[in-house]
């Protein structure tokens, strides 16, 4: 669900927040939103802007959140707001011209 008002936070506040799940968490995921580069969404821990902007949208990163089917458990997910209308084509397209 897209994130009206999402909460930005600093790298040392990030920090804190990694200490404080030391030991909880055993997964990281990587994902990308495909909406726009202003667009946060609450299925992640971590949503990383166009700036390489932080917003959080949880409390704790041991909190459970639904971004990969069936590994989300013990797991952080961080995605970057990019990729809207990305699709394969247009990638291989890209790098295989």
């Amino acid at each position: 669900m897209l994130v009206t008002n999402p909460r930005r936070i600093n790298h040392e506040q990030l920090r804190i927040l990694a200490r404080n799940a030391k030991g909880g968490i055993t997964h990281i995921y990587l994902h990308w939103t495909a909406g726009t580069y202003d667009q946060v969404f609450d299925d992640y821990h971590i949503n990383i802007g166009e700036h390489g902007e932080l917003f959080l949208t949880c409390n704790m990163l041991r909190e459970y959140k639904e971004h990969t089917w069936h590994l989300n458990s013990k797991a952080i997910a961080i995605t970057l707001c990019c990729a809207k209308d990305a699709n394969a084509i247009l990638y291989l397209a890209h790098i295989h011209p």
